[in-house]
């Protein structure tokens, strides 16, 4: 590399950005920056028998991981049972054929090398109705 390639990789490195050459092949390295929330979980009150949708979106640098918490902990009844569904492309967290069980508050964290926040929501199941 040049002097002048040597310059301008220490006056990028300053700003927080480093570039490397090797082989003609440019790898471009950004500062972690802390996850935000492009989309967050709502409150939902459905009644038992149907389907929980919740969303939860994140971006960031590195890009965050999504975690899902029920009531704090990890243990929930809908994955046990085989009912809880993740789709990490779409962003959307489903329950399928809800139960009093499932009732509660459901946390969604946004994870990467940066730091971490969280969004809840909390999912309220309503007896199937008497006629």
């Amino acid at each position: 590399c040049s002097s002048l390639c040597q310059n301008t990789i220490k006056r990028m490195q300053k700003h927080g950005v480093l570039f490397k050459t090797s082989n003609l092949i440019l790898n471009l390295f950004l500062l972690p920056e802390l996850p935000s929330f492009l989309k967050t979980p709502m409150d939902l009150t459905i009644r038992t028998g149907t389907m929980a949708r919740l969303e939860c979106a994140a971006e960031g640098h590195p890009s965050p991981q999504i975690a899902w918490q029920k009531d704090g902990g990890t243990d929930f009844p809908a994955a046990r049972e085989r009912r809880m569904h993740v789709m990490p492309d779409d962003d959307i967290f489903f329950i399928a054929n809800v139960k009093t069980e499932d009732m509660g508050v459901y946390s969604c964290t946004a994870q990467n090398a940066a730091g971490s926040l969280s969004a809840n929501a909390t999912l309220t199941v309503l007896g199937e109705s008497s006629t």
